[in-house]
């Protein structure tokens, strides 16, 4: 009588294991992505296996309140795929605050 039960339980489960997707995590803001740019800054090449490490108890313990959010958002698996944005060199990022000023020219131009 169990097993029947349990296979039947079994069955039942069976067609939702293949149905399950990954959830999807929101978008990174400028904030969080300015801090893993600053952490990559600080650590090199390593930087996400030293974050890993950290968000697991090693030291150097230094991945502050934004990091540590994102551990608890977005976890160590999703550390593993993450890609910093390229910089193109030479070129203001919007995300930085900057605003561009019009050279000399423009500027009488505007007058």
């Amino acid at each position: 009588m169990r097993a029947l039960q349990l296979k039947r339980m079994l069955a039942e489960r069976a067609p939702q294991a293949g149905k399950a997707k990954r959830q999807r995590l929101p978008a990174l803001d400028d904030e969080q992505v300015s801090a893993c740019q600053a952490y990559a800054a600080k650590h090199g090449r390593r930087w996400k296996s030293i974050l890993n490490s950290v968000w697991m108890g090693c030291p150097p313990h230094d991945d502050g309140g934004i990091l540590r959010a994102l551990r608890n958002s977005h976890g160590p698996t999703w550390l593993q795929s993450y890609r910093l944005p390229h910089r193109s060199a030479g070129a203001s990022s919007p995300d930085n605050g900057e605003t561009q000023e019009p050279d000399d020219g423009e500027k009488a131009e505007q007058a």
